[in-house]
């Protein structure tokens, strides 16, 4: 084979084919990026029905009279959306309220201190298994 390794040969071909492919993918890449159309759907908007505004009858506040105009206003739209206009009408909820973590006193004792229990082992071989 012209006096040369053929084990170097056939890495130095398999290199080139390599390379040739590679170039290949990369024009395939380009030719379908530039043809490509992009679709966008927009996701429909949930219809929102049986929507209703409670409050205190005393709203007390600075802005309460903007709040309660803004509500007046929200209901009112609620009701021209059920008649099949495309309102926007947002039900209002209540941020639940976080109860503060209490811990017991078992729940601070280091593993290797003893137990609460009075049995004079340590902590992780009594009650912290």
């Amino acid at each position: 084979m012209g006096q040369r390794d053929p084990l170097t040969e056939w890495q130095r071909e398999g290199y080139d084919m390599f390379g040739q492919m590679i170039a290949a993918i990369s024009d395939d890449f380009i030719r379908y990026v530039m043809h490509l159309d992009v679709v966008v759907e927009n996701a429909p908007q949930p219809e929102l029905r049986n929507v209703q505004y409670s409050a205190p009858e005393d709203p007390s506040g600075d802005n309460s009279g903007m709040q309660l105009a803004a509500a007046r206003q929200t209901a009112q739209s609620g009701g021209e959306e059920e008649s099949g206009g495309g309102g926007g009408a947002v039900a209002v909820e209540d941020e639940p309220t976080q109860a503060p973590v209490v811990k017991s006193e078992h729940e601070k004792l280091g593993r290797n201190q003893p137990c609460w229990c009075g049995s004079g082992k340590k902590f992780k071989v009594c009650h912290g298994k």
